[in-house]
């Protein structure tokens, strides 16, 4: 033991996006990314490891609809900075074994925002909204493992403890009657608790 290991793992990440602008209109968007993760970990002992990591997940293209016409598109974009401590169960080569710890997220959305005109719905407003968030939250996950050699392959599933969100006047070109006016309107954009499956390789040294 008190060896170092870096690994790289991938896998799926679950994200559910919400819009929400009192004035107008509430959709949410759910939808799975692509992830790749990095990481560096010290085995203190044969139960206990300490791991730090990158991830970052691909864009998440999702859409959703109003009863009123009111359609979004989504593509959020989530990259985190991790530091967990990792409990080992060995059954021989296998092992179980469960982590938690600390996460720092950051995210990206691109939206569009298409609101029909509700005379005349053949004409459509589309709004561009992009904002970007940041939170610090908890993660916590469990999977098995198997050891060959000087090296390792696990299968873990972990959630998250994040919400996050952030609030600002967004411009919005509406029409009515075919008559356009722009104006201001405060949305809120939030994504919480991603959750991830991930099969990562290990090696120590």
């Amino acid at each position: 033991y008190g060896k170092v290991y870096i690994g790289l793992g991938v896998g799926k990440t679950t994200l559910k996006t919400n819009l929400d602008i009192p004035s107008l209109t509430s959709l949410n968007t759910k939808g799975q990314a692509s992830t790749v993760n990095v990481f560096l970990g010290y085995t203190v002992n044969k139960n206990l490891s300490i791991e730090g990591g990158l991830t970052s997940t691909g864009n998440t293209t999702n859409s959703a609809s109003a009863e009123n016409g009111i359609a979004l598109k989504t593509e959020t974009d989530l990259r985190s900075i991790e530091l967990v401590a990792k409990g080992t169960l060995p059954l021989g080569k296998f092992e179980l074994f469960a982590r938690g710890g600390a996460i720092f997220g950051d995210t990206s959305y691109e939206m569009t925002l298409d609101i029909p005109d509700p005379t005349d719905p053949a004409i459509r407003n589309a709004n561009k909204i992009t904002q970007n968030s940041q939170k610090l939250g908890l993660i916590v996950g469990a999977g098995a493992g198997y050891n060959f050699g000087r090296g390792a392959i696990r299968l873990q599933y972990d959630i998250t403890q994040l919400d996050m969100k952030t609030t600002d006047p967004v411009p919005l070109f509406t029409s009515v009657g075919g008559v356009f006016t722009s104006g201001t309107g405060e949305s809120t954009v939030s994504t919480k608790n991603p959750k991830r499956l991930m099969l990562t390789v290990s090696a120590y040294f």
